[in-house]
């Protein structure tokens, strides 16, 4: 995902300081082997095929995490060009063409068997607080209570 990511920095032909500093920030940051790190160093100086490199991209929850990446990216320096817009067209095109939606809902049931459901609201609607910000208030009660 990470090569594919540090490809589309390329996309428009101009690699700008922020992006330099995108790729920087998680070559510092994500705990890569020496191999990768060495994979993506070459991968900031020499424009990779991201199709290619996104094709290897086989999980559905790192292909959406691609996607959720790739849309800060490339508006990082600014200037969401057309050739920006054109790759991450032609790459949502393959994504939806090739998904694994049977993966996908598998994997949404699990998050949602594992993830905590959050406490009652009714007890705080019983007895609103008066005033102005009712709304507000009930609100900061239900977070308040949530954690």
């Amino acid at each position: 995902m990470w090569r594919a990511l540090f490809a589309l920095t390329h996309a428009d032909g101009i690699v700008s300081d922020e992006e330099i500093k995108f790729m920087h920030d998680k070559l510092e940051n994500v705990p890569f082997s020496d191999v990768q790190r060495h994979q993506l160093c070459q991968d900031m100086a020499q424009a990779q095929n991201i199709l290619t490199l996104y094709d290897q991209i086989t999980d559905s929850v790192d292909q959406a995490e691609f996607f959720n990446i790739a849309r800060a990216l490339v508006h990082i320096d600014g200037d969401y060009g057309a050739d920006e817009r054109a790759i991450l067209l032609r790459l949502k095109e393959r994504h939806i063409k090739n998904v694994n939606v049977d993966d996908l809902v598998g994997k949404v049931d699990i998050a949602f068997e594992t993830t905590p459901r959050p406490k009652k609201i009714e007890p705080i609607l019983e007895n609103p607080v008066q005033g102005e910000n009712k709304v507000l208030t009930i609100l900061q009660k239900f977070f308040q209570r949530l954690t």
